[in-house]
């Protein structure tokens, strides 16, 4: 790239250490000039030390080649070290102007340590050490460099945007007060970072903004836990602002106390009794991720509460068929109303065995026959534990006739009914211009992780193909999990039908390569309510933000952890749970996206199996147990490389592309393959193989 007006930073300065003057003259310019640009609604997107050019004479700082940097041009070896993490592309976060923060820490922990903060030589590898790997710190890497002076790069390179400098006005100012304190004293006394930064709003569930309405919710609580019904109306001006910080508080205050859950009314106004329907969805996915012991409890209680001939609530709520015993529906006696009646059943029938609460967002959109099942639910349980919690704006009660008629109603009768007002708590905030990344660069950054992910899956299907020694082909394949994934830390919970009895593997990447371990039940830092929900639902769990767990936020494991984005996948095999893959990030939110995800499923045939090859060498199935019968006809040679291809999930044409065989050859090996082992389907085909130990190496 050339510099016209003076020779490139990295040229100027080789075979010289910095030193600390000259090191706050260049980053002080550096963050004004990209201060220039952000005032400008400019976003670099792809800032690099090879783009710093300096007069040799003034000193003078100037930035080159700035104009032309398309994204998906910039994922090249000499780029790679300074994308941020939300610039790869499959993070639920846009590229704006703080991802040139990121690549102005990258230059500046390079300037001071004449290393990069991370090194790699894939681009796997560069997305997983910008998405799950932490640097150290500069000051470990030199002692000469002040702490504070460290700190503030490691803050230029924390992982998410929101943690980063907002603004280049507070990164100068902390700049400056480095210098000045190096100047006057010769040393940097620690100071509070980003103080010129103007932090956004954020709901914090630990207080709400009112204390008043703090002691009223503690209240309200205490009552439905001493087993006393009652309706609790919210309204006020703007309400719907702020009753994220009241709702997430009374949900924190009911841990451990009452089941909480939370709909939202504005939603599911189409629908009837669909206030209802979700809340009973939510409880029954609550009482997926409880104990065994507590799991039985459940069903059966809805088991005794709910009628055999209900088809209605089945239907609508389809989570209830874990809990239900078979059904068998008679169409010749059509029930009447039955939905309601069956909703009303349920969540009397919870209420009267635990405390409960039902939090509806924007009540004021509830229909006729909403308000009908809300005045049954008070008029069933006068001595239960049911607290129905609405919240709208005050002038939108007025125009629901049926819920203001029927609040009217319950006062005269002296029912218990607490109207609270919440006032706006208006946050004056500054208006920041966003700077984003143009569409096709982004476009362009998407595909990065798919062009790191083919030739992965191409490795391991190899790996497969070669009948790579089960511990061996476990350890590489679980390393690449946790590098598509993106994941710094994970668990997985093999062969069982039970994960409490679960084998237990964890994973943690040090130093570029995946450490696997055994670890006992009490010893495994794994939130056990997702795995319990995971393997009997058999679906996948998404948490961007570990912070809003949501049905596990009472889950030990989130009160303590340190994760940010947590994910969980059951490993299924012949439609049976044969494993559970559980996964975190420490270091930052939104990491397991839906492209990820896809991926990972994708991987699910290898991982599970890799699981059976590992389970069936540590539990010595060939040494003690006799070897199955054979074959009458065996497999050929290339009829058994097609079958190791179909366990690694390959399809047929990515076969005859390995084999060089043209695609009716591998259709009639396949159809052989079927004949021998007496099976018509690929997943038969595989499960057969492994009883017969025929896809392991002797």
């Amino acid at each position: 790239m050339a510099c016209k007006d003076g020779i490139p930073l990295k040229r100027h300065l080789r075979g010289k250490c910095i030193g600390l003057s000259a090191f706050f003259s260049l980053a002080i310019q550096l963050v004004r000039i990209l201060g220039r640009f952000h005032e400008k609604g400019i976003v670099l997107g792809a800032l690099k030390s090879d783009m710093i050019c300096i007069s040799p004479h003034t000193g003078r700082v100037r930035l080159a080649g700035h104009g032309n940097l398309p994204l998906a041009a910039a994922f090249v070896p000499e780029s790679a070290a300074y994308l941020s993490p939300e610039q790869i592309g499959q993070l639920d976060q846009q590229v704006d102007h703080r991802s040139d923060f990121y690549a102005l820490g990258v230059v500046l922990y390079e300037l001071l340590t004449r290393q990069l903060p991370f090194t790699a030589q894939t681009t796997l590898q560069w997305i997983y050490v910008h998405i799950a790997q932490e640097p150290v710190p500069p000051a470990q890497k030199n002692v000469l460099i002040p702490v504070p002076l460290s700190s503030l790069i490691m803050k230029l390179l924390a992982k998410s945007p929101a943690e980063r400098y907002q603004s280049a006005g507070a990164l100068l100012a902390d700049l400056r007060e480095c210098r000045r304190q190096w100047r006057s004293k010769g040393v940097i006394q620690p100071f509070l970072l980003g103080r010129m930064d103007i932090p956004g709003p954020r709901a914090s569930p630990d207080r709400c903004h009112n204390l008043d309405t703090e002691a009223f919710l503690a209240a309200a609580l205490d009552r439905v836990c001493a087993g006393r019904s009652g309706f609790l109306l919210l309204e006020g001006e703007g309400v719907r602002g702020e009753i994220g910080p009241v709702r997430d508080r009374l949900r924190a205050m009911a841990v451990g106390k009452a089941y909480f859950t939370s709909v939202d009314g504005r939603q599911t106004r189409h629908v009837s009794y669909g206030p209802f329907l979700h809340a009973v969805q939510n409880l029954l996915q609550q009482f997926l991720t409880e104990s065994e012991e507590r799991f039985a409890a459940w069903q059966n209680l809805l088991n005794q509460t709910l009628d055999p001939r209900e088809l209605d609530i089945v239907r609508m709520v389809p989570e209830l068929t874990l809990f239900k015993r078979p059904l068998a529906g008679d169409a010749s006696s059509p029930r009447e109303y039955s939905l309601r009646r069956e909703l009303r059943s349920i969540i009397g029938s919870i209420a009267r065995v635990a405390p409960l609460i039902i939090f509806i967002e924007d009540i004021c959109y509830a229909d006729r026959s909403t308000v009908s099942l809300l005045r049954d639910l008070m008029r069933d349980t006068p001595k239960g534990s049911l607290m129905l919690v609405g919240a709208c704006s005050a002038d939108t009660v007025r125009h629901n006739r049926p819920l203001q008629s029927l609040c009217s109603a319950w006062e005269k009768a002296g029912f218990w009914l607490a109207r609270l007002l919440i006032s706006g708590q208006g946050t004056a905030g500054s208006a920041v211009r966003k700077n984003q990344m143009s569409a096709h660069d982004a476009a362009g950054a998407h595909n990065l992780l798919g062009e790191a992910v083919l030739p992965t899956m191409q490795e391991m299907a190899k790996l497969v193909y070669e009948g790579t020694e089960p511990a061996a082909f476990f350890q590489r394949a679980m390393e690449m999990v946790l590098r598509i994934a993106g994941a710094d830390r994970g668990c997985i919970i093999l062969n069982s039908d039970k994960p409490e009895n679960a084998m237990i593997k964890e994973m943690t990447m040090r130093n570029g390569t995946a450490e696997i371990k055994a670890v006992t039940r009490d010893k495994a830092d794994i939130p056990w309510s997702m795995v319990r929900f995971v393997f009997r639902t058999r679906e996948t769990v998404v948490l961007s933000d570990a912070d809003n767990a949501g049905i596990f936020a009472g889950d030990p494991c989130f009160a303590h952890s340190r994760a940010k984005g947590v994910l969980c996948l059951p490993l299924l095999f012949l439609n049976r749970p044969d494993g559970v893959l559980y996964l975190e990030n420490k270091l930052l939110e939104g990491v397991f996206t839906s492209s990820r995800l896809d991926v990972l499923k994708l991987m699910a045939v290898q991982i599970t199996y890799a699981v059976r090859i590992l389970a069936w060498a540590e539990t010595g199935n060939r040494r003690n147990k006799p070897r199955p019968a054979a074959l009458i006809e065996p497999l050929t040679k290339r009829e058994t490389d097609i079958l190791r291809m179909i366990a690694a999930g390959m399809s047929n044409k990515e076969i005859a592309g390995q084999l060089k065989l043209t695609l009716n050859t591998v259709k009639t090996h396949i159809l052989n393959i079927y004949g021998k082992l007496r099976v018509n389907k690929r997943v038969h085909a595989v499960n057969k193989a492994g009883e017969l130990q025929l896809l392991t190496n002797e």
